[in-house]
């Protein structure tokens, strides 16, 4: 019993450090949102050529 007794906590802080999300969003997400939101936004074609 005193082993997983141990084990429980062990287990469930393991659980809480991978499931922890830090608020706000990192600096590298940053700069990817800032370039999606500033990118041309262009409509791609099939094999990316224009017919004709």
């Amino acid at each position: 019993m005193p082993r997983s007794a141990a084990a429980l906590p062990a287990l469930l802080v393991a659980t809480a450090l991978s499931v922890h999300m830090p608020p706000g969003r990192t600096p590298y997400g940053q700069r990817r949102q800032q370039e999606q939101r500033t990118a041309p936004q262009t409509v791609a074609t099939a094999g990316g050529r224009r017919s004709g």
